[in-house]
């Protein structure tokens, strides 16, 4: 999982500079890491014991959601601050890229 900008997506404050037209990876949602280390990462939510575990890495190294799972990325590590991203550069625009297969 990405969170970078898509083609045309990227916007300068100043009219003087030309918007590059590729994708630019701004952060790499970092799955694979030991499990004692797993919450600095990601994590489960819920309000029941039952529910915070239930989220896994399979043999492949992504990350399993079963259905009515929800999964957070807000952690030390894995956290993207848009603020500070638009505050410290002239990033006005970024979108989320994300590559999931399963049933709807």
């Amino acid at each position: 999982m990405t969170l970078g900008l898509l083609p045309g997506a990227y916007q300068t404050r100043s009219p003087l500079q030309s918007p590059p037209q590729q994708d630019m990876v701004l952060q790499t949602v970092l799955l694979d890491r030991p499990a004692s280390l797993r919450p600095l990462y990601w994590r489960s939510l819920g309000d029941e014991p039952a529910e915070v575990n239930r989220l896994r890495l399979n043999d492949a190294g992504e990350l399993v959601i079963p259905a009515g799972a929800d999964a957070s990325f807000d952690t030390y590590f894995n956290a993207f601050f848009e603020y500070h991203w638009c505050l410290y550069t002239s990033l006005e625009t970024a979108a989320l890229r994300l590559q999931v297969d399963g049933d709807a």
